[in-house]
């Protein structure tokens, strides 16, 4: 009787594992025929798994195959209005990532898009723990069913094509849909409800409860001109520490809900509201906040002066620097901003904020002065004077494109300063016993001195036309580029070589620290300028380096071996030394003003 027993047992056990391995008599190989694979298309794409090319699919050859992407190859046979049929894929129990691109290139040359079987697709993946699907065009696509070993859910669109979505997948932990979905009613958060990173781009839900579902995320974004309205209360009680919204039309967003959220960085950028009510989120963990080129008539941060470190308004100094024009926002239209009673505010970005006029930095009521703040960037803004005096603990300091009155002479830590003057033809002084640092940029100035900044070690102007820039009385400079059209003159300092090299690069490293792109890449350092000795960008009529009397090889290599008079198309006209520099250094210096024909004329 036991041996009976064992024998059905054995039996039953046999018929179970034929089951689930889709039906095949012979569990050590697998036919690739019309039976197996119905399919023509999906047939002819595993017949690259037959290496021997007998026409059966081995053990050892299906086990190798842990990830299957099906692209234009997969659209051989393929005819239009046809749904692909993955059925036989179950055979490839290893498989645990499979990539659908949905898009080929027809006879003509033109793209088309080809669409597969929803409704068993799952089934025919059983393992994967991946699903990614790309670019379905303006077509509808459909993911159904359950997929339980799914991590990770990757579907872009290409166009306006729409998204069927009812796949439930519970251990998915990140989830990225760049498309619109056909329902904007339906709860998105059943499906997935235990992801931790959600990303919906272009996408046209946010609204009525379309978030709701979700147990333990941690990381949502949302884009989306479709987006017209937005409600986070079904996110309440979410460990969300990161929520992102970018170009979302709707005109109001109410952030209250988030107040039971473990919210850390929140970032609204491109967005429609015209107000915003930052006071819920008082005693939430908030310490990163960026409002970007939303139509806000006024904003007010106070509410989040014991947790904000970080506040984005705009872009970094270099960034607007070099690239103005793209970084200009239109839409704000706010001209204060209070920073007066922030305790722990250490960063404000806001260059690009044109109506930007006012930067409070002093209470009124307590005569307390924001002293957390080591950064402020405010570079395109319409601010034309600014008493940073308040800000005892200053580092970096940026401001333009109008400044004509700038008060840092007590600000005692401060080593960096940026400026920007483009409404007037009189420089704005620079008073700053402590500064190293030093970009200035303009239009058409007369004078350009900085003699009331000692430590001045890096100098870069920008100009279209200066008279004179006149660096004698700073013995410290190393470092200088002159990007100036036409320049009158130029007065050098005499300066310490110890420590002179010919390079400098600076660095923002509090911002390129954090960028997942630089913490991989050992060779990116945030470098934002370099400097290479002293560098003419531009022909400069008279050189004035009377402050020497000897010249040793590094001032030579350093301080003249990157200007234009040292060159074949040299512009310089006349170059003024002192009457007591050393014989072999005249002798150096007349040697090549004779070849470009520069005049030499000599002083005490």
């Amino acid at each position: 009787m036991i041996q009976w027993k064992k024998l059905i047992l054995s039996t039953i056990a046999a018929i179970g594992i034929a089951c689930f391995a889709g039906g095949t008599a012979d569990a050590a190989s697998v036919k690739i025929d019309e039976k197996t694979f119905p399919d023509v298309c999906v047939r002819t794409a595993v017949a690259q798994y037959d290496k021997n090319k007998d026409g059966i699919l081995s053990d050892q050859e299906r086990d190798k195959v842990t990830g299957i992407d099906f692209d234009s190859a997969l659209a051989q046979h393929y005819t239009e209005g046809h749904c692909v049929d993955f059925e036989g894929m179950q055979n490839f129990t290893d498989i645990n990532s499979i990539y659908l691109d949905l898009r080929y290139k027809a006879k003509n040359n033109s793209y088309k898009y080809w669409n597969y079987r929803a409704d068993n697709l799952t089934q025919c993946f059983p393992n994967a723990q991946r699903i990614s699907i790309y670019w379905y065009g303006n077509q509808t696509i459909s993911l159904k069913g359950t997929a339980v070993n799914a991590r990770k859910i990757s579907l872009y669109a290409l166009q306006n094509g729409k998204l069927d979505y009812s796949l439930y997948a519970p251990n998915a932990q990140n989830v990225e849909i760049c498309g619109k979905f056909t329902d904007t009613k339906k709860s998105y958060g059943q499906y997935f409800p235990d992801a931790s990173e959600v990303i919906l781009e272009e996408t046209n839900i946010g609204g009525n409860n379309t978030l709701a579902g979700f147990k333990g995320l941690q990381t949502l974004y949302l884009s989306g001109k479709a987006i017209t309205s937005l409600n986070f209360s079904p996110l309440k009680n979410n460990p969300i520490y990161s929520l992102s919204v970018e170009r979302a039309a709707c005109r109001s967003m109410d952030l209250s809900p988030l107040k039971t959220c473990k919210l850390k960085v929140l970032s609204l950028k491109d967005c429609g509201v015209n107000s915003l009510n930052f006071q819920p989120l008082a005693t939430s963990p908030l310490h990163k906040l960026y409002v970007i080129n939303c139509p806000l008539k006024k904003i007010d941060v106070s509410p989040l002066k014991n947790t904000l470190t970080e506040l984005w308004l705009g872009t970094l100094q270099n960034t607007y620097f070099w690239e103005e024009i793209n970084h200009k926002q239109t839409k704000p239209k706010y001209q204060l901003l209070d920073l007066s009673k922030m305790k722990k505010l250490k960063r404000v970005y806001a260059c690009g904020v044109a109506s930007l006029k006012t930067v409070k930095l002093k209470d009124t009521k307590t005569k307390q002065g924001i002293r957390s703040l080591l950064e402020l960037h405010l570079y395109g803004t319409g601010i034309r004077t600014l008493d940073a005096t308040a800000a005892k603990n200053l580092k970096r300091l940026f401001v333009g494109d109008r400044i004509r009155k700038l008060t840092v002479d007590k600000c005692k830590k401060l080593k960096e300063i940026g400026v920007i003057n483009l409404g007037s033809k009189q420089a704005a002084t620079i008073k700053s016993s402590s500064v190293q640092h030093i970009q200035y940029q303009g239009k058409t100035l007369k004078k350009l001195s900085f003699s009331k900044c000692p430590k001045l070690y890096t100098l870069s102007i920008k100009c279209t036309k200066v008279g004179t820039v006149n660096l004698r009385s700073n013995k410290r400079l190393h470092y200088m580029t002159l990007n100036s059209k036409k320049t009158g003159k130029v007065v050098y300092p005499k300066v310490s070589t110890k420590g002179w090299h010919d390079c400098c690069d600076l660095v923002e490293t509090n911002y390129y620290k954090n960028l997942d792109e630089y913490k991989n890449d050992p060779d990116a350092k945030g470098v934002y300028k370099e400097y290479v000795g002293y560098t003419l960008e531009y022909p400069t009529k008279i050189l004035d380096i009377s402050a020497w009397t000897s010249l040793n090889k590094t001032v030579k290599r350093c301080m003249f071996g990157y200007g234009d008079f040292d060159h074949e198309k040299c512009a310089t006209k006349k170059i003024i030394i002192n009457k007591k520099l050393r014989k072999a250094d005249k002798k150096w210096i007349k040697k090549f003003a004779k070849k470009w024909h520069v005049k030499v004329v000599e002083k005490l």
